[in-house]
């Protein structure tokens, strides 16, 4: 084996075992054995993807746009070539997918438009490329907002991926690939609060991913996870609806099957932050239903897998993750009075997110994530006494989500965060937000159909409370 093919063999392994450190060593190892235009290529995309998992987007920049350059060159010197061609797709796809992680629209649009205009020069021979581009053509529109021109894309894809696993019925990835479809235009029908449509459409891709069953042994670990993924999306919409024991069923089967994953997989990083979410979200489901000692102890496993994958990886997502077992188990130890201790996580979630908007500072994620510690943190203060920090911390959360909502008025997400801000507000009375503003929010969101039906009660609390 080549030194080149050996440092990027080493650098798959070291990234599947989490060891971030030793796959950008590997990656770096790789680039300088490379002997040609085609292996500096791929070299600079294993160090891209490595830097975007640690934090350096500049620095995945550098290596993306090097990489777009070789694909370009070389797909233009063989205009032909459909494996030219395709290495010219996959640069542009990157290229989009890292403007969308700083949070230029703009600039992932016109990469994902390039790489679909690639793939439909190819015709029938990258129907699946196409597919792929419009979705990220679609992500795009519905990170922005634009709910209907998202949908459109997406069914878009969907055609296209029903054409392909009509003509293979046996194929596993055609298989997939619908399953992905289904769960995209859910996502768009959940982000307009058409909560039924949504589980209708995550049902959808569960069935396609049952069908692939039968063709395929159930030992199959891509496909045991595609379907815990199905159970948390499928979860995630139950609960919104109000069914806690719905969700929590298919919270339930999400854990059991990510922890023989696990097991199977014990150095996976994908496999513990799999498991970390699906405890997170059966224990919000539990303590929903007030169970708090299972809760409690689905929010202690999730913190434990968070650390785990934390420890020595300052990259956002596994950091992230850490902050989200704070919150998580910090509205536990809440609910169990203990305020002080919740406090501490709180803070300390709180911490590491303002690091993270300070490193990518056009995030809307990272802007939301501070919204939301900011109101825990808040809550706790008031539990300890302590009104005016807490008013503060309340009033920092809906300043931030009140300029998410104006940014982005279709999503149901964004609207719920800003009258849940102002809730908290009316509700220590503070002189920023009287109930009479509250009930108008919620009146407006129910007359437009985005009020969800987990939250049409306090929309009669709000009337009562209003004078």
């Amino acid at each position: 084996m080549s030194e080149i093919w050996a440092a990027l063999s080493e650098t798959a392994a070291a990234r599947s075992q989490g060891d971030l450190r030793g796959a950008l060593k590997a990656a770096h190892a790789a680039v300088h054995a490379a002997r040609d235009d085609y292996e500096t290529m791929l070299a600079l995309d294993a160090l891209g993807d490595l830097c975007v998992i640690s934090g350096d987007l500049d620095g995945a920049a550098g290596c993306l746009e090097r990489a777009l350059v070789i694909a370009g060159e070389r797909a233009r010197a063989m205009p032909g070539d459909l494996d030219r061609q395709r290495g010219l797709w996959i640069a542009h796809v990157k290229g989009g997918e890292l403007a969308m992680l700083t949070g230029d629209l703009g600039q992932a649009d016109a990469a994902f438009a390039a790489s679909a205009e690639v793939a439909e020069a190819l015709d029938d021979k990258a129907m699946r490329e196409r597919a792929i581009s419009y979705d990220k053509l679609g992500e795009v529109q519905l990170r922005a907002g634009h709910l209907e021109a998202a949908a459109e894309l997406f069914d878009a894809s969907l055609r296209l991926r029903e054409r392909l696993a009509a003509d293979a019925h046996d194929d596993a990835d055609a298989h997939r690939d619908l399953w992905l479809s289904y769960n995209k235009l859910g996502d768009v029908l959940s982000a307009r609060g058409d909560l039924d449509g949504a589980v209708a459409r995550f049902d959808q891709g569960e069935k396609a991913l049952n069908r692939l069953t039968r063709a395929k042994a159930d030992t199959d670990r891509q496909r045991q996870r595609d379907l815990s993924v199905s159970h948390v999306k499928i979860g995630s919409a139950l609960w919104l609806q109000g069914d806690i024991r719905g969700a929590s069923q298919r919270f339930r089967a999400a854990v059991r099957a990510r922890e023989d994953l696990l097991r199977r997989s014990p150095d996976s990083a994908e496999a513990k932050r799999d498991l970390c979410v699906a405890y997170n979200k059966w224990g919000d489901a539990l303590a929903q239903a007030d169970a708090t000692g299972r809760a409690h102890r689905c929010y202690n496993r999730a913190l434990t897998l968070a650390e785990d994958l934390a420890a020595g990886n300052l990259g956002a997502q596994a950091q992230r993750d850490l902050t989200v077992s704070y919150n998580r188990l910090g509205e536990m130890l809440a609910r169990m009075g203990r305020h002080a201790e919740a406090l501490a996580r709180f803070e300390a979630s709180l911490r590491i997110r303002r690091m993270l908007a300070a490193q990518d500072p056009r995030s809307r994620q990272a802007e939301r994530d501070i919204a939301l510690a900011c109101e825990r943190a808040g809550e706790a203060l008031l539990n300890l006494g302590d009104r005016d920090a807490a008013e503060a911390r309340f009033k920092e959360s809906l300043e931030i989500r009140d300029a998410l909502a104006q940014a982005n008025p279709a999503s149901a997400v964004a609207q719920r965060d800003r009258w849940v801000s102002m809730w908290r507000l009316a509700k220590m009375q503070s002189p920023l937000v009287g109930w009479a503003q509250v009930r108008e929010r919620l009146e407006s969101l129910a007359a437009d159909g985005r009020l969800l039906p987990i939250d049409q009660s306090f929309l009669a609390e709000a009337r009562n409370a209003a004078p």
